[in-house]
């Protein structure tokens, strides 16, 4: 869930694309209902978003199934929205799911051996369900 302009797609759906993670598009234009539906209609388990619309990521968490969404990644910075991000993150004992910075994420040692491993894309895969 991102505001649209071409960046803010770039790096979350070129991860996913290269290990075939499917991504649903979902954008600030959409009214809470219809992200809702993208959401528990595709059965998404980790939502992209930025800080600005981290009050309507904390929504859809309170309103997908419980236990579904299980990670929330955002960007920006927490001076543009501070009232909405303590909100994003209060709520993640609560519902089950782990609210994190973008930057947090690159920064982070992974353990290599946790590591799946790439899942390469196979011709006809699906690579984006976009909702418009």
């Amino acid at each position: 869930m991102l505001l649209t302009h071409p960046s803010s797609l770039l790096h979350p759906s070129t991860g996913c694309f290269v290990n075939s993670v499917i991504i649903v598009t979902a954008y600030d234009s959409m009214p809470l209902d219809a992200v809702l539906h993208t959401v528990t209609e595709t059965v998404s388990v980790a939502i992209f978003t930025e800080i600005s619309l981290a009050n309507v990521a904390s929504q859809l968490v309170r309103r997908a199934p419980k236990g579904q969404v299980r990670a929330v990644i955002y960007s920006g910075h927490e001076a543009e929205s501070p009232d909405e991000i303590k909100q994003l993150l209060a709520g993640q004992e609560e519902l089950g799911y782990k609210a994190v910075h973008i930057e947090e994420l690159k920064s982070r040692d992974i353990d290599q051996s946790a590591l799946r491993g790439m899942v390469e894309p196979k011709t006809g895969d699906t690579a984006c369900i976009m909702y418009t």
